[in-house]
């Protein structure tokens, strides 16, 4: 008796992922209009959401989907800015999102496994190092990071489609309530940086959200001004998600049509 084992093409992770590899290939006598993903659910939905009408649900054969998740046929073509954000998701962290985030993105994980199965810095992870925890904030070489940090980060917002219209930024209140954390002053800085206005998010003090004391959900974060489209939250790790989704809520509430999450790293562990 034979048997045989369906492996999936792509098994996703929950903390998040990045998109595997993508195709593009003639399909029903027309060039270049078949786009294959592989990849988890918040790539397709994103190519999808940045799409609107101007593609087709492709169900994928027996053979298909032994190599491939998703696919999307464009009659007209698949768009050259469709290909570039299938690219730049191979790069860029998805992250599941919560009821009140549209779209939750990171640079990176903040560390992962190296050949030696020992948990290194990223890239992404290194600038968080250099600028966040370092012991002189004003050596040339931690500057240089929270300058290459607020590129990267800016860079996401100037690429991404979907983030590139959103409106205003803001960033969760700190666990001190003070306005000082590393996180709320970095979203100031990235908003200077792609030009778009900066609304402050206040919230009482609490105890500090870390990956291992997962806590509830808070609805006294409050956005100090009523916004009426997209809104990007900028911070600088993502842990659990509590803290970003508390956020979420407060700009729900203020009017946010959309929100986005961009963080610079997400934590390995959860």
């Amino acid at each position: 008796m034979e048997f045989s084992i369906n492996i999936p093409p792509f098994i996703p992770d929950n903390r998040g992922n990045k998109q595997e590899r993508y195709r593009i290939l003639d399909h029903n006598g027309e060039a270049d209009a078949l786009l294959l993903l592989c990849g988890p659910d918040e790539v397709a939905d994103q190519v999808r959401e940045f799409a609107g009408r101007a593609f087709k649900n492709v169900r994928l054969g027996e053979k298909s989907s032994k190599k491939w998740t998703h696919g999307f046929f464009f009659p007209d073509g698949v768009p050259q800015d469709v290909a570039d954000l299938c690219e730049n998701l191979t790069e860029w962290l998805s992250i599941p999102t919560s009821p009140s985030l549209d779209i939750s993105l990171s640079l990176d994980w903040y560390k992962q496994p190296n050949d030696d199965g020992e948990l290194v810095h990223t890239p992404a992870g290194t600038l968080i190092y250099r600028t966040k925890y370092a012991t002189e904030p004003t050596w040339s070489s931690s500057r240089q990071a929270r300058r290459d940090l607020l590129t990267a980060m800016s860079g996401v917002i100037g690429t991404h489609p979907l983030f590139a219209q959103a409106a205003v930024i803001s960033s969760p209140p700190g666990s001190k309530g003070d306005g000082q954390s590393f996180g709320e002053k970095l979203g100031p800085d990235v908003a200077t940086k792609t030009g778009l206005p900066f609304v402050a998010m206040h919230g009482p003090a609490r105890p500090p959200q870390k990956e291992e004391i997962v806590r509830d959900v808070r609805d006294d974060f409050e956005l100090s001004e009523v916004v009426r489209d997209p809104i990007i939250l900028i911070d600088d790790v993502f842990h659990t998600g509590v803290t970003l989704e508390s956020a979420a809520r407060a700009a729900r509430r203020a009017g946010a049509t959309a929100v986005l999450a961009l963080t610079a790293a997400r934590t390995l562990r959860k």
